[in-house]
């Protein structure tokens, strides 16, 4: 297990916190960028919670960005891009040299098409969509060939649900027919993340 930071928290001495986690051994960041309150998802949002406004998230988001980047971390943002799109491609785009992945497709194929499509530094994963593929088979499966190098595998469960993990599993093993993109997904293509060699399991 390759421990990643949960960085929602934090909000001060974010450069210190950072690198103290890295020497500890965390090889990642995850960030939940939810400046607004998300009704669908029902998370209260950074204005809610902390009484952030949408430029303090920003900037300590930035933040915790540039210190992640400088101790070579790649990150995980949990962000709808339909909405804060502008601001994750410039935080990618600043950031060339350090991995990014936008979950779930970023809520949107056609804007993390976009990013992907730009920014050979962006990563997406497929968690928490099985329904949304059964439904739309044919264009998921044309979405995730053509970015077969791109997508990562994602289960979006938790310590203690090894089932969860192994029910996603089994449904992109049926879902994809293509064999070759079935291992990127599983395999190669978290070792591209991560910055592993080809031949480390």
């Amino acid at each position: 297990m390759v421990p990643f930071l949960d960085a929602r928290f934090i909000e001060n001495n974010i450069e210190e916190k950072i690198k103290m986690y890295s020497r500890k051994g965390f090889k990642g960041v995850k960030l939940l960028y939810v400046p607004e309150e998300d009704t669908t998802l029902r998370i209260g949002g950074m204005e809610k919670t902390f009484g952030q406004t949408g430029k303090q998230s920003e900037r300590i988001t930035s933040l915790i960005i540039e210190t992640a980047s400088s101790e070579n971390m790649p990150i995980l943002m949990h962000v709808d891009l339909r909405k804060y799109g502008d601001f994750v491609g410039e935080m990618i785009g600043s950031y060339p040299k350090t991995h990014f992945n936008i979950p779930h497709f970023g809520f949107s194929r056609k804007a993390i098409s976009s990013l992907l499509d730009k920014y050979p530094n962006c990563y997406t994963d497929m968690s928490s969509l099985e329904s949304f593929m059964e439904r739309e088979p044919v264009s998921y499966k044309d979405f995730m060939t053509q970015y077969q190098d791109r997508i990562l595998f994602g289960s979006d469960a938790v310590i203690g649900q090894p089932e969860k993990i192994q029910s996603s599993f089994e449904f992109i093993h049926r879902f994809l027919e293509d064999r070759e993109v079935f291992h990127k997904l599983v395999n190669k293509n978290y070792k591209s993340y991560m910055n592993l060699p080809e031949n480390k399991s």
